[in-house]
C-alpha cells in the first residue's frame, strides 16, 4: 500500500488512472506540503524509485503510464519536431512509444555509464530518436533520385530515421542483462515485452543481472523489432519505394549498404554520440573518463565493423590494413587508426581521440585487442611486399571483426609474428602463402598464382 498526502491508495487502482494527464501532474506539479515519507515504503514514482542501482533490491513494476509520464517534457519536444496533428502524432509517434516503453520499462541503458538510471533505456530511445528526427530537417535521403521522388518519400525517411533511433539500443534486451522477478522467474524477451510479463506475473519488483563483456550483437535489434514497429508501419514505409525499409534495417542491425550511403544511420549515430555525450558530461562525478573511455570502445570498434564491411579493409589483400593468419588476426598500426579519423570525422561525432595511442589504450582496456606480455600494445609482424617488419594491433576475438564480412575469410596458412626457415630446396610458396621481406639480401620467393 502506498502513503500519498495521508491517503492510503492501493497501486492497481493508481495503475489504471484514466488520464495520463494526472499522472503528469503529480511528476512536474507545483510542490505540496506533505509528511515524511515512510522509511520503509517509498510513495510509487518518487525519485527514489528511479535511481539505478536503486536503494532497494530490484526496480518496481510500475504501471505503463508510471513509465511513461516522467519524459513528458520530451514528448512534447518530439511533437513539435514532427509536426502533425494530435490525431496523426498519437497514431505515429505516441502508439509506437508507448509500445517501446511496454518493452524495455524501467531497464537501464547501462549498469554504471551513460543512462543508467531506472527507465535510462526508454530515455535513450527517446532521446536518440528526438535527435535523429530533428536531424532530418537539413538532410538528403537518397540523392540519385529526383526532386519530386525524393518529396514524396520525405514523410517516410523521416518517420523511418525516427524509428531508427528510438529503437537503436534495443539488442541490449537480448544481450546485455537477464531479467527475473520476484518470483525468480527469468523474463523471457524473445515472446513478449517486459511489461506484459510483469503483468501476467503479478510481480511487485524485478531484478536485473548484467552479462561480464556481453558481445555487441546490433542485428538483435531486428528481432526484437517486432514489439514496436507493427506490419502496417512497415507497409506505410515500403510504399511507392523499395529503399526506405533497407536502409532502416541496415542502421539497425548495424551492416553498411553496397551501393548506397546510408544518411538515415548517419543521423542516428550522430544523435546516439550526442546524447550520450551529453549525459556522460552532465554526471562527470559519477562516470569519469574510464567510463567515458567505454562509450569511445563501443564507437571505434562499430567503425572498425563498417570499414570491413564497405570492404575499405580486406583481410589479407595487397595493402590491407587487416591480416589473418594461424596465429591470430592483426591490424596494422598507426596507418589503421588514420581510416578510423577519417570515417568518425565524416560521421560528425563529438569527442572522438585523435591520436592512434589514444585508440589503442581504449581498445586495450576494453579487452578488445590482446597485449603483449609485457604489457605493451603493438606487436611486429611480417608482411610480405611492405617492409622487413610492421607494427599492429592483435585482436582478441578475430570474429569480432571478420563476422562483418561473408564469412569465407580464411587465414593465411602462416604464422605473421616469426619468419619462417629459408628453405633453399623449395621451388615455390604453397598456394596462397605470401613471400617475405629478409632483413639482409636474399634469393626472392615466387608466389605461385
Amino acid at each position: 500500500m502506498l502513503a500519498v498526502e495521508n491517503r492510503t491508495i492501493d497501486p492497481f487502482k493508481l495503475a489504471c488512472m484514466s488520464s495520463l494527464g494526472s499522472l503528469i501532474a503529480q511528476w512536474f506539479g507545483p510542490p505540496t506540503l506533505r509528511p515524511p515519507p515512510v522509511p520503509h515504503a517509498p510513495a510509487a514514482g518518487s525519485r527514489r524509485e528511479h535511481e539505478y542501482p536503486p536503494p532497494e533490491p530490484g526496480l518496481p513494476a510500475v504501471s505503463l503510464a508510471e513509465v511513461i509520464a516522467p519524459q513528458a517534457a520530451v514528448l512534447q519536444r518530439l511533437k513539435d519536431a514532427y509536426g502533425a496533428d494530435a490525431a496523426t502524432f498519437e497514431r505515429d509517434i505516441a502508439a509506437v512509444v508507448e509500445r517501446y516503453a511496454q518493452f524495455v520499462h524501467l531497464l537501464p541503458a547501462t549498469p554504471d555509464a551513460y543512462y543508467r538510471n531506472a527507465g535510462g533505456l526508454f530515455r535513450m530511445g527517446l532521446d536518440v530518436g528526438f535527435f535523429a528526427l530533428q536531424g532530418t530537417d537539413s538532410a538528403i535521403f537518397a540523392g540519385r533520385q529526383t526532386i519530386t521522388q525524393r518529396s514524396a518519400l520525405e514523410p517516410r525517411w523521416r518517420y523511418a530515421t525516427f524509428l531508427a533511433g528510438l529503437c537503436s539500443e534495443l539488442h541490449r534486451t537480448l544481450s546485455h542483462f537477464i531479467v527475473t522477478d520476484n518470483h525468480g522467474q527469468e523474463w523471457p524477451a524473445y515472446l513478449q515485452p517486459l511489461g506484459v510479463w510483469l503483468r501476467e506475473g503479478n510481480a511487485s519488483r524485478y531484478y536485473v543481472r548484467w552479462r561480464p563483456h556481453p558481445q555487441e550483437t546490433r542485428s538483435l535489434t531486428v528481432v526484437a523489432l517486432s514489439h514496436i514497429v507493427t506490419p502496417r508501419i512497415l507497409q506505410f514505409l515500403a510504399a511507392g519505394n523499395a529503399v526506405v525499409i533497407p536502409h532502416l534495417m541496415a542502421s539497425l542491425a548495424g551492416t553498411a549498404l553496397e551501393r548506397d550511403a546510408n544518411t538515415l544511420d548517419q543521423l542516428v549515430r550522430r544523435a546516439s554520440a550526442l546524447v550520450i555525450d551529453r549525459d556522460l558530461h552532465a554526471n562527470a562525478d559519477v562516470h569519469g573518463e574510464l567510463r567515458q573511455a567505454a562509450d569511445l570502445e563501443r564507437t571505434l570498434v562499430d567503425a572498425m565493423r563498417r570499414l570491413v564491411a564497405k570492404r575499405q579493409w580486406v583481410a589479407n589483400a595487397e595493402s590491407s590494413r587487416l591480416w589473418y593468419a594461424q596465429d591470430g588476426l592483426f591490424v596494422l598500426w598507426p596507418q589503421a587508426a588514420l581510416d578510423l579519423i577519417g570515417l568518425l570525422h565524416e560521421d560528425g561525432l563529438p569527442g572522438m581521440p585523435q591520436a592512434a595511442a589514444t585508440m589503442a589504450r581504449i581498445l586495450a582496456a576494453a579487452g578488445v585487442i590482446e597485449p603483449r606480455a609485457d604489457g605493451s600494445l603493438l606487436w611486429e609482424v611480417f608482411i610480405a611486399d611492405v617492409r622487413p617488419s610492421s607494427t599492429a594491433l592483435k585482436i582478441a576475438a578475430p570474429r569480432l571483426l571478420l563476422a562483418a564480412t561473408d564469412g569465407s575469410t580464411a587465414a593465411l596458412p602462416r604464422r605473421l609474428l616469426e619468419i619462417p626457415a629459408a628453405d633453399p630446396t623449395t621451388a615455390a610458396t604453397p598456394q596462397g602463402e605470401l613471400a617475405l621481406s629478409r632483413p639482409e639480401p636474399g634469393p626472392v620467393i615466387a608466389v605461385e598464382r
